[in-house]
């Protein structure tokens, strides 16, 4: 596998993972799901949590990224 890494956020209900076929992109990265967002004034939560991965993907408007 390859060293690349796909954080798919603010899948709240968690249903990311079944919604969709994550096989081509999971034959060339790891993806994690997360149900959390990070909100505005969390920014340096999501940086940490976040700064392991080399791709995100957002699944609502409720993330703040700026």
């Amino acid at each position: 596998m390859s060293d690349i890494r796909v954080a798919v956020i603010d899948d709240w209900q968690n249903i990311a993972a079944a919604s969709a076929d994550w096989s081509a992109l999971q034959a060339k990265a790891e993806i994690v799901f997360f149900q959390k967002n990070f909100p505005a004034g969390s920014e340096e939560e999501a940086a940490i949590e976040l700064s392991g991965f080399d791709v995100i993907l957002l699944m609502r408007e409720r993330s703040s990224f700026c």
